[in-house]
């Protein structure tokens, strides 16, 4: 896609607080002449007063709005990185909808409970599509989370994963687009309780929870269980994505569901998901939960979709094509643990 040079001076004056706070679930509090991220994995990032300029210092990262910050922290190239701040502030509805809302005199905010609206074909074909046949999901997991409602296509072609509250109302929603060549995506919680992230609760009572960074990891673990152990095996754990690296969503999971003792962490195989790991795990830990961190033997790839893929590649079937598990998709575990 050619970038006209007004699109290419939107990307760069676009807000680098917004854009941060909306992708990784965090927010940001005044100090001085500055402004300092209130997440913990991330209280090293600073935003200038100019609120363009930043630093994260524990990373030795600095520059100067949106696109140096995924040209450094995401190693986006530059086309890349444009695509990516344009999708996230003009390819959906309820972006334009915040952004004008933010601009509006009133600076009233839009009702964010409304997810986007489903497209009317329920067969949702492209977000089936993207799925099973560019993230290598199983059919009959993703036809069974449709049928329940927890992802769909919206009007605009994104696959959407919602999430409920107990009194059903929306509590988050993630936006993902199903392009190919798509870099589109957005986790916007909802306005009645801002932690809440993308889960699958087990169908009967477990003790135990996988927590991962982003719902098609999620989804590929689920493809995963069924791999290793035979169709449905993937309803047998509980499952919660934050959204990025913040735990506020999995706060908000443990008060709501008392009876977990075992938090087993899955999230990227990268430097900041092996960092957030770290100390998510001794967190838990201390507050008395055993604490696993789950990682796959010989697997190629920084995350569980990029081995869910590559291994699928490799051995040229389909995900629900009957096999035998292999040595790669072997789970083993680091673990701390402590009575309750």
């Amino acid at each position: 896609m050619h970038y006209s040079n007004d699109d290419i001076q939107r990307a760069r004056d676009t807000d680098i607080m917004d854009f941060i706070s909306t992708k990784y679930g965090t927010s940001f509090v005044r100090q001085g002449s500055y402004y300092r991220c209130k997440s913990e994995d991330m209280s090293s990032l600073i935003i200038g007063r100019d609120k363009k300029s930043w630093y994260w210092n524990s990373h030795g990262y600095k520059g100067r709005g949106v696109i140096d910050w995924l040209e450094q922290v995401e190693r986006l190239d530059f086309r890349s990185a444009v695509e990516e701040i344009l999708g996230r502030t003009y390819s959906s509805a309820v972006i334009e909808e915040y952004t004008a809302a933010r601009k509006s005199k009133s600076g009233s905010s839009p009702d964010f409970s409304k997810t986007p609206q489903k497209h009317y074909d329920r067969s949702y074909p492209a977000a089936t599509a993207y799925l099973q046949n560019i993230r290598g999901i199983s059919a009959k997991i993703v036809d069974e989370l449709m049928s329940a409602g927890k992802i769909y296509q919206d009007t605009r072609y994104n696959v959407v994963f919602a999430n409920l509250d107990e009194s059903g109302k929306v509590a988050y929603w993630s936006l993902r687009g199903t392009h190919t060549d798509s870099k589109f995506r957005m986790n916007m919680p909802g306005s009645n309780n801002p932690y809440f992230g993308f889960e699958i609760d087990a169908a009967a009572q477990t003790d135990s929870l996988y927590v991962f960074e982003a719902p098609i990891d999620l989804l590929s673990h689920c493809t995963i269980a069924d791999i290793k152990f035979g169709q449905d095996s993937w309803k047998k754990d509980n499952r919660l994505a934050l959204g990025g690296v913040n735990d506020a969503a999995l706060e908000c999971y443990l008060t709501r569901h008392k009876g977990i003792k075992t938090i087993k962490f899955c999230l990227d195989n990268d430097n900041a998901g092996i960092t957030a790991t770290q100390k998510l795990m001794n967190k838990y830990h201390d507050m008395g939960f055993k604490t696993q961190r789950i990682f796959y033997r010989n697997a190629i790839g920084k995350d569980l979709n990029e081995i869910l893929c590559n291994y699928l590649k490799a051995e040229k079937i389909m995900p629900d094509k009957p096999y035998k598990p292999k040595a790669e998709l072997e789970q083993t575990a680091d673990s701390k643990s402590r009575q309750m």
